[in-house]
């Protein structure tokens, strides 16, 4: 969590992070649209794991197959065995950032 300070009474509250692969143009903006103008319980700093990827790629002249996270996942000997579902994206996503982390 990140701690905000309110700007109408001052006292602090805290929001999420959000973090996830192709988050920022993917998940971010549908979020938004179901808050809508009401609260947002995230911060707007979006923790992108495809851009670190594509930066970890330039930096390190790499070219997997492709970006999707199943190749880039199995590029880092990552196994991506199980269903294509929500909470095994997660996992693999947390995955690759520690292995991207650590590089």
């Amino acid at each position: 969590c990140i701690e905000m300070l309110s700007k109408r009474t001052g006292e602090p509250y805290q929001v999420g992070k959000l973090a996830g692969y192709n988050a920022l143009t993917f998940d971010y903006p549908r979020l938004r649209a179901m808050f809508g103008t009401s609260f947002f319980p995230f911060s707007y700093h979006v923790r992108d794991i495809l851009q670190r990827a594509i930066f970890w790629c330039e930096e390190n002249d790499k070219r997997p197959e492709n970006l999707k996270l199943s190749t880039m996942c199995a590029y880092f000997g990552i196994p991506t065995d199980g269903q294509h579902d929500a909470l095994t994206d997660v996992r693999l996503c947390a995955a690759l950032y520690r292995k991207l982390a650590a590089k």
